[in-house]
């Protein structure tokens, strides 16, 4: 042994395990998961909830984080506006096929309509009343946080109505309800081409199938009414998204 060594041996430091957390049952631990979860760009804005009241201001915070987070989708909006354009346009298109379909028979039994007064103006209340709900509908869309989302909505919808009315109108006419409303004279056999009905078909658009714009002189639309697709829908709407509906 070398001078000024010491014989004593290097003391044996004792051998510890990791402290592993048990999990209880039900319990999840919190080194499973995801590891995005866990590195969320938001982890550090996180408040532990210590009561009731905390976890409903939690959620509250949490929901309104992910409305802000709805994507736009511009692309998808476009698409679907594109959409509701197409089954409109289709609806006259086919509104000028069927006018010559009608038939000329008297309106079709109705215990309101029997009891009832004549009202002439009524359609053009009906007519207005529309275009004001859907004026009030376009600026709400407007001021709306998620304007685009909520258009999308609405042109899916309205695509898909008016959809399906272009079968509908197409499948089954009934005779004029009101005796006093004026329906242009037909298409005679030969002047039945489809350039001709194309054509008649634009022109209703023109007037966006309104009544009041004196373009709507064609008849054979009854089944649906298109008029109270505008109705529900912008009521719907503006009750679903308007202020204070959690929206």
């Amino acid at each position: 042994m070398a001078p000024g060594r010491s014989n004593r041996a290097a003391p044996i430091l004792p051998i510890t395990h990791p402290i592993v957390p048990t999990v209880a049952d039900g319990d999840v631990s919190p080194f499973t998961g995801d590891p995005d979860e866990l590195a969320d760009e938001d982890e550090h804005h996180r408040i532990e909830p210590t009561s009731n009241t905390d976890y409903e201001t939690t959620d509250q915070a949490a929901l309104k984080m992910a409305k802000r987070r709805i994507p736009r989708e511009r692309l998808k909006t476009m698409v679907a506006v594109v959409m509701l354009f197409l089954a409109a346009l289709s609806n006259d298109i086919v509104l000028s096929f069927v006018h010559d379909k009608v038939p000329d028979r008297p309106p079709l039994p109705d215990f309101v309509f029997e009891n009832t007064p004549y009202w002439p103006w009524a359609l053009s209340l009906s007519e207005y009343l529309m275009l004001s709900s859907f004026a009030a509908l376009l600026v709400l869309i407007f001021v709306h946080r998620h304007r685009w989302v909520v258009l999308r909505r609405l042109a899916v919808i309205g695509a898909l109505l008016y959809g399906g009315r272009c079968l509908t109108m197409f499948l089954t006419q009934v005779p004029v309800a009101d005796a006093n409303y004026y329906c242009s004279p037909k298409f005679k056999p030969e002047e039945r081409t489809f350039w001709n009905i194309l054509v008649r078909g634009l022109r209703l658009l023109s007037g966006l199938g309104l009544n009041v714009r004196g373009k709507h002189v064609l008849c054979g639309d009854y089944i649906y009414s298109g008029h109270t697709i505008v109705h529900v829908t912008c009521y719907l709407f503006i009750r679903e998204y308007s202020p204070g509906t959690g929206t």
